[in-house]
Order: structure tokens, then C-alpha cells, then sequence
């Protein structure tokens, strides 16, 4: 099976390994300390790791995926229970967040709405627009599993916590830009885009 990759198949492979010598050195996280790294992109599927969030944005202000991890964007946890926001140093906002696209924000099975991953003023809610868009935005939207160090994301409606699913847009040069959304399939039927959808690994320093 083949996936589209920003790498070749050999630099996809060295990265893996090397990414996964690096996060079975690092210790977990312990919840009453702040601690640094980088997040590890892997593809959803396939496992196979693709990257590192960037400390670069896109033109747009939207993170990408960096291919190595001197390119990487420092964040911290300060909390690993609960909901929690991921402050990246370096940035224009100090959190990162999921910003609202063209498609609004009723996030969940059947809907394309999706977001950009981009930095944010902290929020639990969608109660600031402080962002590259100008457009309401959660930052406290991240949950870390001890168990594999996974960043998973959901979007609080007000009621509920949707879960979305971290991809990379394919309609974007090199797969560049990472975005959230709460069914991909639906976002590619109602967008006529393609996506790849990716997983998080927090990887301490």
C-alpha cells in the first residue's frame, strides 16, 4: 500500500525509527509538572511518522509539518489530565488551537466543518477571535494519553466535547497545512478536497 508522502519512503522510514527512539527514551510526563518537547505527526493508518508540528507557519498562519526535528515547534503541557491547552513558544498566540473555517463550527458525524490548527490566545471556549483568522477559536481542546503520550483533540460546543480528527489538507502544496475536523469523510465530500488524516505524539526534550 502506498501513501502520499512529503518525504520519500526511505526518509520516512529513518525518521520513524529515529522518532521512536527518541519517544521511548523520554519519560512521561507527570501532571504537577510543566514540561517541553516537540509533536511528533505520524499517518493515521499506517503509523508511519511524516514529521514534526513546525515551528513555521504557512503564509495563512496555519502550523505544517516540519521534516526534522530541528524544525520543530517547542510546546508545553502543563497539566497532562483533563482538557488542556499546549503553549508553543515563538508563536504570535501563545497556545495552539483549532481556529473556525469557511464551514462554521457545528463539528460532528455528517458535517464538513473544519478547523485550522493555528496559535490562539487560550480559550476553553469559542469566546475569542484572538487569532491569525480573526474567527472564534478553542485552545483547551487537547487530552494526553499517559499510556502512549497521544495528543487527542475535541471541540467543546457548550455542551458536549466533539471529537475531531487531526489531518493534512491534500489540496495544499506538500500536504503542508494541518487542520481538525469532525468527519473527515464528510469535510471531503463537501469541500471536493482530499485529506490525510495524522495522530499526535507528545516527544519530551
Amino acid at each position: 500500500m502506498q501513501f502520499k508522502l512529503s518525504l520519500s519512503k526511505a526518509l520516512s522510514l529513518v525518521l520513524f525509527s529515529s522518532a521512536v527512539h527518541i519517544a521511548s527514551a523520554s519519560p512521561t510526563p507527570k501532571s504537577s509538572h510543566s514540561v517541553t518537547g516537540v509533536i511528533l505527526v505520524s499517518d493515521a493508518h499506517s503509523q508511519i511518522a511524516q514529521g514534526f508540528v513546525s515551528q513555521t507557519l504557512t503564509s495563512t498562519g496555519v502550523f505544517q509539518v516540519a521534516q526534522t526535528r530541528s524544525g520543530a515547534a517547542e510546546v508545553t503541557l502543563t497539566s497532562t489530565t483533563g482538557f488542556i491547552n499546549i503553549g508553543v513558544s515563538g508563536e504570535p498566540f501563545p497556545a495552539i488551537g483549532a481556529v473556525v473555517g469557511t464551514a462554521g463550527d457545528n463539528f460532528g458525524p455528517g458535517n464538513g466543518a473544519f478547523a485550522f490548527l493555528s496559535p490562539a490566545d487560550e480559550s476553553a471556549t469559542d469566546d475569542t477571535t484572538v487569532n491569525p483568522f480573526g474567527q472564534p477559536s478553542e485552545t483547551q481542546i487537547w487530552q494526553f494519553n499517559p499510556s502512549n503520550s497521544a495528543l487527542t483533540a475535541s471541540w467543546f460546543d457548550g455542551t458536549d466535547h466533539i471529537p475531531l480528527t487531526i489531518f493534512r489538507n491534500e489540496n495544499i502544496e506538500d500536504f503542508a497545512d494541518l487542520q481538525l475536523t469532525g468527519d473527515l469523510s464528510a469535510f471531503e465530500s463537501t469541500s471536493g478536497q482530499g485529506a490525510q488524516a495524522v495522530i499526535f505524539t507528545f516527544v519530551t526534550d
